[in-house]
């Protein structure tokens, strides 16, 4: 019966096409699964498959036929046949048979039409948070939903790689990758999926990015859309969750992570959750680095600057000591972490995050009576970094007028007031300084540095940090209050609320 329709439809003019499906579905002669069957066949049948294709657009227009009944099974043959007999290089023509199918297909698992993607994001910014615009299935049929759109992202992601234009025009692949993400995005919205489902998705979602291992100019570019959708959508947890476990490029998984991460706090004003301000929903809950992975994942962290991303490593890392050993040995690999990076300026707040840590975690052990030789290796590590920060220079527009500063004057002014600090707790040959022991020369150096310094005037934080210079009784812990006084004080940034 159904074959008998497939054929009469794919032979009829399409206006007495129309009147068929109409006659078919308003007069009960088929029960809603069997009708669902026919357009299996209709989009499946090889002897017509153009002509049935073009009865897409009036099929898409059916929005109230219960396409979730169609199992996942019919689904993907359907795909498969449709992949293998289009011309996938015409995959951005409107009226291509590979087009027309895969819009059907989208239709047929539950996307949200094109024409009411919009509507749905509207109707999410107009409704209160506890009151969203859903739509309800019962979990067995949300499930099936949820493994066709998989399927299909996987279907159109095997597509887009022969589609020519790729190499030749960037724009047009990133534009139809960011359509079909910000309907994903409206679809998980109004059917209010779970974590763990959208989890699915949004991996689902990144695995394009797998298809140019060759082509790192067209992953980057993919890279710049995902990272935009973040900035425009609270996706940031979820889609960090994602690029850890779905890309396989640890460069642009690092990339990602780090961009989601500092979405996470620009998105976020209160953030407090525990003791460590909005770092836990990172940390503990999303940041999940494949241990194979973990090394190639670390150096490219270092390699990129990407402070944040280090940062909730090393919380996870201390997170899993068990005693004072276990911790010095994270301690000096955050500290070789944090000497090995140069954020650029844009991003030199982050700086001090790293740094901050760093003197914790140094007074800590200091006052628990770890070694000592550890101590001051890390110490004179962070001296010399904190020093370098504050004399980086760049290139200049004009001889004559020399290198300018890399950094601004606030983060150069927090730099040296801790190289300043640090150094003060060490001697001259870098062992710790014992109360009542003479200032080194190379700490009393940096105070004067920092008292002759014109630019740091206007600072009003400046009295604070030579009194405490000037202080014999100031110890390394001293150094903690420092540091979170002028991260907190000066740079306003929300992932250095930990700092307190």
């Amino acid at each position: 019966y159904a074959v008998f329709f497939a054929h009469v439809l794919a032979q009829a003019p399409l206006d007495s096409a129309r009147a068929i499906f109409d006659c078919v579905s308003s007069s009960g002669l088929l029960y809603a699964y069997d009708f669902l069957k026919l357009l299996a066949v209709v989009v499946c049948d090889r002897t017509a498959a153009t002509q049935c294709l073009q009865l897409a657009p009036f099929l898409m227009s059916l929005s109230t036929l219960p396409w979730q009944l169609i199992d996942e099974q019919m689904y993907l043959r359907q795909l498969d046949w449709i992949h293998s007999h289009s011309e996938v290089s015409r995959l951005q023509d409107a009226q291509s048979p590979i087009k027309l199918g895969l819009l059907l297909m989208q239709q047929v698992a539950g996307f949200m039409p094109v024409s009411d993607s919009n509507t749905a994001a509207a109707s999410a910014k107009s409704t209160s948070a506890n009151q969203p615009v859903l739509r309800h299935l019962d979990e067995v049929l949300l499930e099936t939903q949820l493994r066709k759109q998989s399927l299909y992202l996987k279907a159109v992601w095997k597509a887009l790689p022969q589609v020519p234009l790729i190499t030749q025009d960037l724009g047009g692949l990133c534009s139809i990758y960011r359509s079909y993400i910000q309907q994903t995005l409206d679809t998980m919205h109004v059917y209010n999926y779970s974590e763990l489902q959208q989890l699915t998705l949004f991996e689902t979602t990144l695995e394009l990015l797998n298809h140019f291992p060759n082509q790192p100019e067209v992953a980057k570019a993919l890279v710049t859309v995902v990272k935009e959708l973040c900035a425009q959508r609270d996706t940031n947890a979820m889609m960090l969750t994602a690029a850890c476990t779905a890309l396989a490029s640890v460069a642009e998984m690092v990339d990602i992570v780090e961009s989601c991460i500092v979405r996470h706090f620009t998105n976020n004003t209160d953030l407090y959750n525990g003791n460590h301000y909005g770092w836990a929903d990172i940390v503990h809950a999303r940041l999940r680095v494949p241990e194979l992975l973990a090394k190639d994942f670390l150096d490219a962290a270092v390699a990129s600057h990407a402070a944040l991303t280090l940062f909730a490593v090393g919380l996870q890392d201390l997170s899993r000591c068990s005693d004072m050993e276990q911790e010095m040995v994270v301690t000096a690999r955050i500290v070789k972490w944090t000497v090995s990076i140069k954020p650029p300026p844009e991003n030199e707040n982050k700086i001090l995050l790293l740094v901050h840590k760093c003197i914790e975690l140094l007074a800590r052990q200091l006052e628990s009576q770890c070694r000592s030789t550890h101590i001051e290796q890390c110490a004179a590590m962070l001296v010399a970094y904190l020093v370098d920060i504050v004399q980086a220079k760049g290139a200049s527009s004009f001889l004559w007028m020399g290198a300018k500063p890399i950094y601004s004057a606030r983060i150069r002014f927090v730099c040296l007031s801790l190289a300043a600090f640090l150094q003060m707790q060490l001697t001259e040959a870098h062992t710790i300084r014992l109360e009542g022991a003479p200032r080194s020369r190379s700490g009393l150096k940096l105070v004067a540095q920092l008292e002759g310094e014109k630019e740091f005037l206007p600072f009003a934080e400046r009295k604070t940090v030579l009194e405490a210079l000037k202080d014999h009784a100031a110890t390394m812990s001293y150094g903690t209050s420092l540091s979170s006084h002028l991260a907190l004080s000066l740079l306003k940034d929300n992932f250095l609320s930990v700092c307190r």
